[in-house]
């Protein structure tokens, strides 16, 4: 049978605390790994770009992030 909230007993209630506050602590440590992939993609692209055409890591990083959400495309000016 499916207990609501109320129904658990303390024990429980500890149990599924921890277990919310470990797959929160997952997710943002996965967020944290992904943002420094991609910081570290731009920094890598920029070096490039920067040694050929100058261009700074700031218009790599916007450039990638309009592809990444192109719905932002009309939000982002640079």
């Amino acid at each position: 049978m499916l207990k609501t909230f109320k129904d658990l007993t303390t024990e429980e209630e500890k149990r599924y605390r921890e277990a919310l506050i470990k797959r929160e602590v997952k997710r943002k440590e996965a967020l944290k790994r992904k943002l420094c992939k991609t910081w570290g993609l731009v920094k890598e692209i920029s070096r490039i770009l920067y040694e050929k055409y100058k261009v700074r890591e700031v218009i790599v990083f916007l450039a990638l992030l309009q592809m990444s959400y192109p719905l932002m495309n009309g939000l982002i000016i640079i």
